[in-house]
């Protein structure tokens, strides 16, 4: 299997890049990407798949485009800063759950002896 260039990694939240090589036997006109980071394949032969395999790029090039997209999102960071209002928790949170949770529980009690009830009659 010969590597023919690199992609960005598809699956979300990997900045990997995916290796891109040619699919072997009845499938050799495809091409596959598998990313050795998070473990996931990309061999899928419909038409947006592929072109978007077909734009791999050699390694070093693909890790200089990443670097160049991530600065200019650090610089705008910085300039954007907005004060926050600190959270403080919402009172008697400590129960609340609880709380809801017994009441959910005693009206389906309730209407389920109700329900059973009239039924029966």
């Amino acid at each position: 299997m010969m590597i023919l260039g690199y992609v960005k990694c598809t699956s979300p939240g990997c900045d990997a890049a995916m290796e891109v090589s040619q699919c072997s036997g009845k499938r050799s006109k495809y091409l596959k990407g598998r990313c050795h980071t998070c473990e996931c394949t990309e061999q899928r032969s419909n038409a947006n798949t592929q072109n978007y395999l077909q734009a791999y790029k050699p390694l070093e090039e693909l890790n200089q485009l990443v670097e160049h997209e991530k600065a200019p999102l650090e610089d705008t960071s910085n300039t954007l800063e907005v004060p926050q209002e600190p959270q403080s928790p919402a009172p008697n949170s400590k129960g609340s759950g609880w709380l809801c949770a017994g009441i959910g529980a005693a009206i389906g009690l309730g209407l389920g002896k109700a329900i059973s009830h009239l039924r029966f009659v």
